[in-house]
């Protein structure tokens, strides 16, 4: 699993080092989100963390640019993601916005 330099995080979220480290080991966590740039057509996907307990899941995820606690937190923080990429380009292209942004 790759991971964004400065990844997104909802305001819930307080050890981001420490979901990051279950995340990358498939540990279960509950209501975790995550937000990767999409291998598709799609900008990005958002996934529950508990489908990434299946390795492969893992292995075939694009990169991590946010961690969202919660459905509610996911939809605002996607929010957030999406002005600032709208502010910073003037378009509403994320993926090419954060593509080069990954570490």
């Amino acid at each position: 699993m790759r991971f964004y330099k400065r990844i997104y995080l909802s305001h819930s979220i307080k050890n981001k080092h420490k979901i990051i480290w279950k995340l990358k080991h498939g540990m279960g966590m509950r209501d975790i989100y995550v937000i990767s740039l999409s291998r598709g057509r799609d900008q990005l996907d958002c996934t529950h963390c508990c489908f990434l307990k299946q390795r492969i899941l893992r292995k075939n995820l694009g990169p991590v640019v946010g961690l969202a606690k919660g459905r509610e937190e996911l939809e605002l923080l996607l929010l957030q993601m999406f002005e600032d990429c709208l502010k910073a380009t003037g378009t509403a292209n994320i993926k090419e916005y954060l593509s080069g942004k990954v570490a």
